[in-house]
């Protein structure tokens, strides 16, 4: 026996007697040595090893704990619905006081359990540095690298997913590697040295790291990640209860003692970091409200990547330590600190950095879901009996099949955890639909009640109010016609055939066709509404005697040559094409940003277009008043009854709509009709309630993007996107999608600033069935409207013959579109910014 195994011994006999352990034998270790002289012997090993009793009550039933809180969470952000800005109000270093509370009462407690006054010690042994050294590599290199392979293995299509996984990887564990490892029988006390280690590894190496993991290593494009954030928000939320940590214990240690620290202090406080886990979890699924609903399948997509993690990264570590003559001890440790994460930390930077209501947020909360579990298996006494001390070669075989095993226990349990989630989440709805149900028996029992009682009288009104309705009504607006572009027929017209493509398009599925009949309808298909009855407003129909003719299309006259895009029947239907394409990417979420759903609401959407988005939000929001702004009257004329349109009005002169009045302010696609950000950014910033007021904007960076080089750089699309950005930016209103948009967001004074970016493909060209249905929609989107979007920037500025020059090179430009052997894209970029209280 060496000098470093007979000190190590009677450090762990001195470490027992301290905690009452007085039964142990002096010159027990020494019999128990096994011939390799690596420590305890197997038959030792394996008497150690303790149930699943080890745990404590909270922390054994910890999965249902989290499970319960998120069902909590959902149920009141989908009943209460001032819930989200009401939790988001007021701010600590860029998280609302709320999360920020339950994220440092969670770390606490786990960092006075560090035994801070005992480093010194330990690591005056040369033999403990060379375990640091190994564990520097796996913590701070192989795990987060692992942890970025396994995110775009498993999320190749979410950069919000990813990015979220990618800070839970470089998150080391601080926390439940205590637990872990004194259930596996390690050493206690080079878990604690690693413990303190990584504790202070992570306030200097997690920013820098996690911006490098994140943006250079995994290729991001530009994220929402920056160092002076991430390291503030390490420092806050790591800084402040570490310190408050090591004061507590240095000084309470020397007043009450060691044994009543451990033994009763720490014992009350423990409970306190799963309490504060378990709020913070609450409030960050109250946030969200009725968002993470449609976030099934992202949760169930996450826990794949990280179930492979822990199995991997755990059952790798410890089988590559045991098999370099590391004591079982030793390679325990290693084992669990390498696999575990501080979740804790990755929540409270993610939720700083992105947001509470961002898919990193949902990323780093379903880590605690998979790890709990599946670090139990890894503590069960047979787990460790096959996975764990397999000394020979030949036991390989034995370590292959236990870690099958491990990973369909694993796999069931995720299977499990998969459908308890679903059944919180159903009973959420069960209860918010019980609620309705109830509001609306009573409702109708009153009304049936009030009918009843008036009936003889509201009939004599109702048929008042029917004869002065047909005296009131407005005079058809046909008179008009003949100044009118062509009228819209009743039925859905006829499209011209789909362009000549060198590989067919499938085309949209048939349901989903007639855009006219069903968001635009005139006197003959009307609208289903809602409400009572069809006597929505009719919009004042202005005369379309100012509109005029230019290369086949009709450009209206207000503010003439100012907007560079048609506003006829054509344009009509290039506009509700893609309001479906951003229906489609978005899987059906009409906004992002939060909007109460009581109370007075107000909804302002600039550059409306035909008012499908309003529309829609009118009818989802009936309590809401609902005004859509535009230069031209192409909005329909019957709406709904909380819905108003005012044309010809342009956002960027002087509002007088009411500041510090508005819910949420919507923008899309108005890229080539602003000339300055900054200030329309600053407009919409004066009018949002400060605090609760939300701007959302959604754009299309219409820039050709192709990552396997089937893109000619010299083709007819890069060329015509070329020429397109030039003019428009000739003309001051660059068509272009701005990069600075967070630059100028910030500048503008908004806080909780996120981006959300999906890719469009321009044909159906990927495999994925969701991409496929986005590149179907945006295919037969930007064909119909090449037209629109370069005949007059094209003509004006570059004066170009448009049957000569334009037309000829819009013809190559739709058979690149349409050419599924090119794989090219364009981003979606969409935001959503707060207005701080004031």
């Amino acid at each position: 026996m060496n000098t470093v195994e007979e000190g190590a011994i009677a450090h762990e006999k001195e470490h027992r007697n301290i905690h009452g352990d007085m039964d142990v034998e002096k010159g027990r270790g020494d019999e128990e040595l096994d011939s390799r002289g690596t420590g305890l012997s197997r038959k030792r090993e394996e008497e150690s090893l303790p149930p699943l009793k080890g745990l404590s009550f909270l922390d054994r039933f910890l999965v249902l704990w989290i499970l319960v809180a998120m069902g909590i969470g959902i149920a009141i952000g989908n009943t209460v619905d001032s819930a989200g800005p009401a939790l988001q109000k007021g701010e600590f270093v860029g998280v609302s006081i709320p999360i920020a509370i339950g994220l440092l009462v969670m770390m606490y407690p786990i960092l006075c359990k560090v035994r801070y006054e005992t480093l010194h010690l330990l690591l005056s042994h040369k033999a403990l540095w060379i375990q640091i050294g190994i564990s520097f590599v796996l913590n701070w290199i192989i795990a987060p690298l692992f942890m970025v392979g396994l995110a775009w293995a498993f999320l190749p299509d979410r950069q919000d997913l990813r990015e979220g996984l990618i800070f839970v990887g470089v998150a080391r564990c601080i926390a439940m590697v205590l637990i872990w490892t004194d259930l596996a029988k390690g050493d206690g006390d080079y878990c604690a040295v690693l413990v303190a280690f990584n504790s202070i590894l992570q306030i200097v190496l997690f920013a820098p790291l996690a911006i490098f993991y994140v943006q250079v290593v995994s290729h991001g494009e530009k994220t929402n990640v920056s160092y002076e954030k991430v390291a503030q928000s390490v420092a806050v939320f790591l800084g402040i209860p570490l310190g408050a940590a090591v004061l507590t214990r240095l000084a309470l240690r020397a007043v009450i003692g060691e044994e009543r620290y451990q033994r009763r202090f720490l014992r009350y406080i423990g409970p306190l970091s799963l309490i504060g886990l378990l709020y913070t979890i609450i409030i960050l699924f109250a946030s969200q409200g009725a968002h993470v609903v449609r976030q099934i399948t992202d949760v169930l997509r996450v826990c794949a990547p990280l179930l492979v993690y822990f199995l991997v990264l755990f059952s790798a570590t410890v089988w590559f330590c045991y098999k370099m003559g590391f004591e079982y001890k030793l390679s325990c440790v290693q084992g669990f600190t390498a696999a575990s994460n501080n979740f804790e930390l990755a929540i409270a930077v993610v939720v700083a950095v992105y947001g509470a209501s961002s898919g990193q947020a949902l990323a780093s909360t379903v880590g605690p879901l998979i790890e709990v579990p599946v670090l139990v298996v890894l503590v069960r006494p047979r787990t460790q009996q096959a996975v764990l001390l397999s000394t020979n070669k030949s036991d390989t075989l034995a370590v292959a099949v236990a870690v099958a095993l491990a990973v369909a226990v694993a796999l069931a349990v995720a299977v499990a955890l998969a459908l308890a989630l679903a059944l919180a989440l159903f009973l959420a709805l069960a209860l918010a639909l019980a609620l309705f149900l109830a509001l609306a028996l009573a409702l109708a029992l009153a009304v049936t009640l009030a009918v009843a009682v008036t009936l003889a009288s509201a009939s004599a009104s109702a048929a008042i109010a029917s004869v002065s309705a047909i005296a009131s009504a407005p005079a058809p607006a046909s008179a008009s016609a003949s100044a009118r572009p062509p009228a819209r027929p009743s039925a859905p017209r006829q499209r011209s055939p789909a362009p000549n493509c060198a590989v067919a398009q499938s085309p949209p599925p048939a349901h989903e066709a007639p855009f006219a009949a069903r968001h635009r309808p005139n006197g003959h298909n009307g609208f289903e509404w809602s409400h009572p009855t069809d006597r929505g407003r009719r919009l004042p129909v202005p005369a379309h005697n100012s509109n005029y003719l230019e290369n086949g299309r009709y450009y209206h006259g207000y503010r003439r040559g100012m907007y560079q895009y048609p506003c006829d029947e054509p344009e009509k239907d290039r506009m509700d094409i893609y309001h479906k394409l951003f229906s489609v990417a978005r899987r059906d979420l009409l906004h992002q940003a939060p909007v109460p759903h009581s109370g007075e609401t107000r909804i302002l959407d600039l550059g409306t277009g035909t008012g499908i988005w309003a529309i829609d939000m009118a009818d989802k929001f009936l309590n809401a008043e609902v005004l859509g702004l535009d230069l031209v009257n192409i909005q329909p004329e019957r709406i709904p009854p909380n819905l108003r349109f005012r044309v010809p009005r342009d956002y960027e002169s002087p509002w007088s709509l009411g500041e510090d009045s508005w819910d949420l302010i919507h923008l899309r696609m108005a890229c080539g009709s602003v000339t300055s950000w900054p200030e329309l950014y600053q407009k919409v910033f004066s009018h949002l309630k400060p605090g609760s007021g939300w701007i959302e904007h959604v754009e299309i960076d219409m820039q050709p993007r192709c990552d396997d080089g089937t893109l000619d750089p010299k083709g007819k699309l890069v060329q015509w996107y070329g020429y397109l950005a030039d003019a428009t930016w000739r003309v001051s209103r660059p068509i272009a999608y701005d990069h600075r948009t967070r630059h100028n967001l910030q500048a503008a004074g908004f806080i909780d600033i996120q981006e959300t970016v999906i890719r469009v493909p321009y044909n159906s060209w990927p495999n994925d069935p969701h991409q496929k249905d986005i590149g179907r929609w945006y295919n037969l989107g930007i064909t119909e409207g090449l037209d629109a979007l370069s005949f007059a920037p094209l003509t004006r500025v570059y004066q170009w013959d448009l049957n000569a020059h334009v037309k000829p090179l819009l013809e190559g430009v739709r058979k690149e579109i349409c050419n599924r052997k090119i794989h090219a894209y364009n981003n979606i970029h969409i935001w959503t910014a707060r207005r701080p209280q004031q």
